[in-house]
Parts: C-alpha cells; structure tokens; sequence
C-alpha cells in the first residue's frame, strides 16, 4: 500500500504479522514446543477468526494465491482461519510466523482456500486441516464461542506407544497418568 492509500484508508494501515492473533499462535506454539507437548512437526492449530478481526490491517485484503483442499468446507464459506504451515515446527513459528503460517479464507464453493497473508515462501496449510475444518463444522455446532483446533503430539505419549504393548485388553490407565 502506498503512502497515500494509507493516509487516505488509516484502517488498513496496520501489519497482520504484528496482530494479537499472529503473535498469540507464535507464543503458544513456542509453549507447546518447550514443554514437550509437540515434537518436530508434528501437530497444527487452526484459529478461525471474524471479518471484523481480520478487517484493519492492510495486507490481508489482496489473494496471494488459491489453494485446493481435499474437503467441502462450505458451511464455513468466507470464513478465516490462521493456521499453522505443513511440515513447519512449533519451535520456528515465533521467529518466522509469516512463513510457517498463513491467513486463509474458505471460498464459497468450499473446495479450496484464498491465502491473505503469509506462507511467503509457497508453503501450504497443515495437510490435516480437512480435518481441523471438519471438526470447526461440528464444534460451531455446539459452541459459536469455539475458535481454535489443535492437535499435538506429545514426545512422552510418543515415547510410550514405543514402550508399552500394543494390547488394548491389557491397557493400563495408570500407565498414561504416570507417563509424565
């Protein structure tokens, strides 16, 4: 945007990288990284947010580019979501949030997604957020205060599914309890 566009449209003067919502993913991801709650890259979030949320800032308002989904998210047409990048790690997203994630809205078919913001280097979201949109679908369902999917994969349940048979008749739930 240039100087005059800003001067004349203040409200779309602010950069979405330095938003609450972009700041607050790279802190809880970093949290979730160091606790041992996500190891690698494994895990994603996704954070639906409002047309009202998304509005003042300048640089979500163009389509960077169309991405296909292998999902019909049509009941969620036009809305946006933050979501973490596949393949990303938790650790990085707090030094590079505009790379590892990106703002996303559903198209009105439901069949694909128009990036905003982010993923600057050609990334994409998480290859499960069919299912991140799958479970927003039903969640809206039951709350429409609900915003945020995350799925991790904590080191030490990793860890366990290594160490403890595979033997559901003989599951153990003080195994899990004791586990960390």
């Amino acid at each position: 945007m240039d100087e005059k566009q800003q001067f004349l449209n203040p409200e779309y003067s602010q950069s979405f990288v330095e938003s609450p919502y972009v700041k607050q993913m790279a802190k809880i991801t970093q949290l979730l990284y160091r606790h041992g709650w996500d190891e690698r890259n494994g895990g994603n979030v996704s954070y639906r947010l409002t047309e009202d949320e998304v509005k003042p800032y300048g640089d979500v308002h163009k389509v960077l580019r169309n991405i296909p989904i292998d999902f019909d998210a049509s009941p969620l047409a036009g809305t946006y979501f933050l979501v973490t990048g596949t393949g990303r790690y938790f650790k990085n997203i707090i030094d590079y949030p505009q790379r590892d994630t990106g703002l996303v809205r559903i198209t009105p078919d439901g069949h694909s997604v128009d990036l905003l913001w982010g993923f600057c280097d050609g990334g994409l979201p998480t290859s499960e957020f069919p299912a991140h949109l799958m479970t927003h679908i039903e969640r809206l369902k039951v709350d429409n205060k609900q915003r945020v999917v995350m799925h991790c994969h904590p080191t030490n349940l990793i860890a366990l599914s290594f160490t403890m048979p595979l033997d559901e008749k003989n599951y153990q739930p003080y195994s899990l309890e004791n586990a960390g």
